[in-house]
């Protein structure tokens, strides 16, 4: 569903199975990215003047994370996993055409989010290989940098602003903590 900042104007954009997405990103337009549960597509949805679209994934992806809307609306940015699942790939999607291109591949796993910022950098996150959730950006046709350590212990996730220059984050601990039932049998029987 689509609805205005009031709450006033509601519009459906399409009726989707339970099970038919995982995520979605808004795009221009009233249209919609949906990342199918399986991730090795994208979706469009409900184009103006254009039919819905879905595109498979390159052989070069495995699974996709997480996508951002650049800055001109053409293209998508893509957080993913490599066919082996051991290594991130950074890679854009033409919106019109669906052509991949990778940007970058990084030794790591257990992927956060990409963001498209306004000044054209991408920044993204994940944990590598070595342990360590870090903070990464680059550009097409540029390099790609690591900006540092995301100074959380356990899986962070954060939002950066628009121009690049601030960043909110939370972030989770799990804490192993055993404790002994001495009543286990008597709730199995209940």
């Amino acid at each position: 569903m689509e609805s205005d900042t009031t709450g006033g104007r509601v519009r459906e954009i399409a009726r989707l199975a339970q099970s038919a997405a995982i995520a979605f990103h808004s795009l221009p337009d009233g249209a919609v990215c949906i990342i199918p549960p399986e991730r090795r597509s994208l979706s469009i949805i409900r184009r103006r003047d254009q039919g819905d679209v879905t595109w498979p994934a390159p052989d070069w992806i495995g699974a996709i994370q997480s996508v951002s809307l650049s800055p001109d609306t053409k293209s998508l940015a893509v957080l993913a996993l490599d066919r082996q699942g051991d290594s991130v790939v950074v890679a854009t999607v033409n919106i019109e055409d669906g052509r991949f291109t990778k940007l970058g591949v990084l030794g790591g796993e257990w992927l956060g989010r990409i963001r498209w910022l306004e000044d054209g950098n991408i920044m993204f996150d994940f944990r590598e290989t070595q342990g360590a959730y870090a903070l990464f950006t680059t550009k097409p046709g540029g390099p790609t940098r690591r900006l540092g350590d995301l100074p959380f212990a356990e899986d962070a996730r954060f939002s950066v602003s628009n121009d690049g220059m601030r960043a909110a984050a939370f972030s989770y601990s799990i804490k192993s903590d055993v404790y002994m039932i001495r009543n286990f049998g008597e709730m199995l029987q209940r």
